[in-house]
């Protein structure tokens, strides 16, 4: 973390950088990162935000999580199912991990499926998608 809204990593045995820098969304001050077991997503916490990307390509991944505290520290769950948070004040947090890989599985496990009603007044004639 080099206070330039930018993330480097860098290959701990040479002290050289590794891979081209990941730029901080809002260009806040990045206070904790980690990775995924899987080792595909990469989460950053800011003041404001937790936002993920994809370890290949420094997209982001779903949208940014905001956060009451900022986040001193993460940790992915050993399934990469929950990213956990903890403040300077003793707080800790858990974010399901979920829509980042299915969103509409994750969706459907927290709301449960679509009341057709309301879908029906609001896109009358449209065919309905596969759902939970």
């Amino acid at each position: 973390m080099t206070g330039d809204a930018l993330l480097r990593g860098w290959d701990a045995t040479t002290g050289r950088p590794v891979g081209s820098p990941v730029e901080i969304s809002d260009g806040a001050t990045t206070a904790a990162v980690t990775v995924a077991p899987t080792g595909s997503v990469l989460a950053l916490a800011t003041k404001r935000h937790i936002e993920f990307r994809d370890t290949a390509t420094h997209r982001p991944v779903g949208v940014p999580v905001p956060v009451g505290a900022a986040p001193a520290t993460l940790a992915f769950s050993r399934t990469g199912s929950e990213l956990l948070t903890g403040t300077y004040d003793a707080v800790v947090r858990r974010v399901p991990t979920a829509p980042l890989t299915d969103p509409y599985e994750a969706l459907c496990a927290e709301v449960g499926p679509p009341d057709t009603r309301v879908r029906d007044a609001f896109a009358p004639g449209e065919t309905r998608p596969a759902t939970c």
